[in-house]
């Protein structure tokens, strides 16, 4: 026996009938539309009856009349909550019926609501204003140009040529005409200028899947703009739809939108609205739980057709996971859903650029919360994962962000893939899980090695013909002390034991009689005897600082790599005790002279070892040569942060990629690519009464909500609120990506000037000697075929002409280097 289903609508035509202008009724669906969907309905088998309005609804079930579902698409006419009446009617006499519930139906039909709980749930979107009144819109804090729309209307109501503003002077008026003309606030947000998609939804709960990702381009006439009433109305003419099939915007899309969906409550099946910003983010625009159904001219079926099913399809699964979510009992023999046909097309058998990301559980076991971003990266990207840290003083960090597990052990069961993020006996722990056929990124023994025992990755760096600094290994620092001063001259004093990972012991000298590394070693014997065993002495050697790093995938490293220069010190100018890094720039290039001659030379080694993930060398690069520091066996923090800014292949891609040993390739973005570590006291030291007075629990708040770029650290989200946490004052990371060093600087920076953290510090000169030390590098030839090729072939496709050739990366502005940078 079918269903009986009422079907809930507000036809156009009778409005227009009744005297209404075609502007006020633009939401409305068309005769042509219901019949359309009472058709496909009968088509399934279901006993469907017409209502009408949900005035016509109200009346019926307080007369005691009930279906087994109400299908409703009623738009509603008055108020800025009219799309949740049907549903709030529905609600009222606990009648069973389609998509959302009363409250998701209200929040999205705002639009500006719906960003704010969109942006809280740490998605991209644009930043943007609310103005009631036309006579405060040259005082917002946006720059143009904008973008300018009612803030409460459907079907690009209110969105013509004249919602793109480019002129200041313009806005005030814009914003009265719309206020005037829709009699309400109007929205005013960042224009996005990047490709515009829709996605489409279906399901609830875990059961909700992607259907599809559709761009939408205009092709011609004068409102290129944006996707407007004009546009929609003249789509055969004006508009082109494509599905994405596989490619990182189609991945970055979905995941968003599937978030977006699950974040506003959206119920059975939606279609989210995105569009990317400069830089390529694919932003949320806004959400439409009740999607239009025209079986001809509605982008959800556009989008479903296109991925190869079918109306009847589309309808089907609404139903379907209507009635699984409402658990109505299915009679004997009847068809409703995707679980009684099995001929029918559905959303699994269609491509689903989520796919190949959420059939992967990550597991991510650390020491102290290093890989929190790329753990809360892989769940924005439609990946689960869950978070373990072993340092109980710190594991706090990534709560609200992450799934924390109590004991990472007991998950393995859960985990497709656990990944380690660091040395420190985790190789030994990744070998042993490897060996049982787990998937698993992380180390070995060996590569654990390489990292923590200084003396030994040299030895490894010698044997593989690397020329190495001069260098000389003291077991007490009296030795150590004793040949410096037999032995006058510049050293870089390195310590060894648990000290070598407190970056600002390390101390790079100055005087060419060695009399302030003397010092240095005396504080080493007097004050860290506890934490420093022994120490290692290398000649200072000048040059261009520089590393070099790929991901392996148990076989082989892949392209691209990266080329990335570290800024240590604390204070700008290269001042300052030594920190992990304070910021980091770099690109991708296609293996360059550098890789070759560094960690190319490895590759046997790790294959052996059936190593998974990332493996670095920094170096010091002169005219005469490369000459290796030290070895990085494990993801660089917060290099990944930055090349996570850099690819286009998702977190979750990569890290399922890299344990199946399935991935070969990464999808880089063209240009430069830079991060700048925000900090608070008492770092880059440890204070217990610095840090509870101005580190812990400082709210990380940036203006307008703007978060894009922003990567967290050492940082919680608490009831929708950006804290730091932790215990070193280390919250924050802002990354941003250009063509050229001078555009992703410039962007990098705006983005950390909407910061509004109190005592926030970081350093204002980070990628400012990137050309020079690129030049050098060029010149030297170690670059040849890299930066350069890439540069040029890899073009970003937003991008529309070639920089000025004072902008473009090359051999220019050559200096000797020899003061700039040293082994560090």
């Amino acid at each position: 026996m079918p269903l009986t289903i009422g079907l809930i609508y507000d036809c156009k035509e009778d409005y227009l009938a009744a005297g209404f202008l075609r502007e006020e009724v633009l939401e409305l669906d068309p005769e042509e539309t219901i019949a359309g969907i009472a058709a496909g309905l009968a088509e399934l088998g279901h006993q469907v009856e017409r209502v009408g309005r949900g005035i016509e609804l109200a009346r019926r079930l307080a007369a005691g009349q009930r279906w087994d579902l109400v299908f409703t698409i009623a738009e509603g006419f008055h108020g800025r909550s009219r799309e949740a009446q049907v549903p709030a009617i529905c609600e009222l006499f606990n009648q069973p019926h389609t998509f959302a519930d009363p409250l998701a139906c209200a929040l999205t039909l705002d639009k500006a609501l719906a960003k704010r709980v969109v942006r809280d749930h740490c998605l991209p979107t644009a930043p943007f204003v609310v103005i009631e009144d036309a006579g405060r819109a040259n005082g917002i804090p946006l720059p143009l140009p904008l973008f300018v729309k009612p803030v409460a209307e459907g079907s690009s109501k209110g969105v013509t040529a004249r919602s793109l503003v480019t002129r200041r002077d313009d806005l005030e008026t814009v914003c009265r005409e719309l206020i005037e003309r829709h009699r309400q606030p109007v929205m005013v947000e960042a224009y996005l200028p990047g490709r515009e998609v829709t996605v489409g939804i279906a399901g609830n709960g875990a059961g909700a899947r992607v259907l599809g990702v559709m761009e939408v381009s205009i092709i011609r006439g004068e409102e290129t703009h944006a996707y407007t009433t004009h546009n929609k109305e003249c789509y055969l003419d004006n508009v082109a739809y494509r599905l994405l099939h596989g490619e990182p915007l189609a991945v970055e899309a979905a995941a968003t939108a599937l978030a977006a969906y699950h974040a506003l409550g959206c119920r059975d099946a939606a279609r989210i609205d995105l569009r990317c910003d400069e830089v390529g983010t694919a932003c949320f625009i806004e959400a439409n739980p009740l999607p239009g159904l025209d079986p001809v001219r509605s982008d959800l079926p556009i989008l479903v057709r296109l991925a190869g099913g079918t109306y009847r399809d589309l309808l089907e699964w609404i139903v379907s996971a209507a009635t699984e979510r409402i658990a109505l009992p299915l009679r004997p023999g009847q068809t409703s859903g995707m679980r009684a046909v099995a001929a029918a097309a559905s959303p699994a058998r269609l491509h689903c650029a989520t796919d190949r990301t959420t059939a992967h559980r990550f597991l991510f076991v650390s020491n102290e919360g290093l890989c929190s971003e790329l753990a809360r990266q892989t769940v924005l990207q439609g990946g689960e994962a869950k978070l373990y840290i072993t340092e109980e003083s710190v594991r706090d960090v990534a709560d609200g962000f992450v799934p924390k597990a109590n004991d990472w052990r007991r998950e393995l069961t859960w985990a497709d893939v656990v990944v380690f993020d660091d040395t420190q006996g985790m190789g030994t722990l990744a070998a042993e899980l490897r060996s049982s056929g787990k998937r698993v990124v992380g180390g070995t023994p060996y590569t654990d090695r390489l990292e923590d025992d200084r003396a030994f990755g040299q030895s490894e760096l010698a044997r593989h013909g690397m020329a190495l600094i001069p260098q000389m290994d003291f077991r007490t620092m009296d030795d150590a002390i004793r040949f410096v001063l037999e032995n006058p001259g510049c050293y870089v004093a390195k310590p060894g034991g648990s000290a070598q990972n407190i970056k600002r012991l390390l101390y790079v000298g100055e005087d060419p009689d060695g009399r302030d590394v003397v010092h240095v070693l005396e504080s080493y014997r007097d004050t860290w005897s506890h934490l420093v065993e022994g120490v290692q002495l290398q000649r200072r050697m000048c040059g261009v600082e520089v590393a070099i790093g790929a991901f392996f995938n148990g076989q082989h490293f892949i392209e691209l790599v990266t080329v990335n220069f570290e800024h240590k010190r604390f204070f700008p100018g290269n001042l300052g005790p030594m920190t992990g890094e304070m910021g980091t720039t770099m690109f991708w290039a296609s293996c360059p002279e550098l890789f070759r001659r560094t960690i190319a030379r490895f590759e046997a080694d790790l294959r052996r070892e059936c190593y998974v993930g990332y493996f670095d060398v920094n170096c010091i690069v002169n005219a005469e040569g490369i000459w290796p520091l030290e070895l990085t066996t494990r993801f660089g923090f917060p290099t990944i942060d930055v090349q996570l800014e850099g690819l286009e292949t998702t977190a979750p891609a990569l890290l399922s990629g890299l344990a199946a040993g399935t991935l070969t390739s990464l999808d880089g973005r063209a240009g430069t690519h830079i991060g700048v570590r925000l900090r608070l006291p008492p770092y880059p030291y440890r204070d217990p009464d610095m840090l509870y007075t101005f580190g812990q629990g400082v709210e990380l708040r940036f203006m307008d909500g703007d978060l894009t770029g922003v990567r967290i650290e050492d940082a919680k989200c608490v009831d929708g609120r950006w804290l730091a946490a932790g215990d070193v004052g280390a919250p924050l990371v802002v990354t941003a990506s250009g063509p050229t060093i001078r555009e992703a600087r410039d962007l990098v920076y705006r983005r950390i000037l909407r910061a509004r953290i109190p005592n926030v510090y970081y350093r204002n000169d980070i990628g400012h000697s990137f050309e020079t030390d690129m030049d050098a590098l060029t010149r030297w030839g170690y670059l040849k075929g890299g930066y350069d090729a890439q540069f040029r072939h890899r073009q970003d496709p937003h991008r529309t002409a070639e920089p000025a050739a004072a902008d473009r990366p090359g051999p220019r502005m050559v200096r000797d280097h020899a003061d700039r940078s040293a082994n560090s």
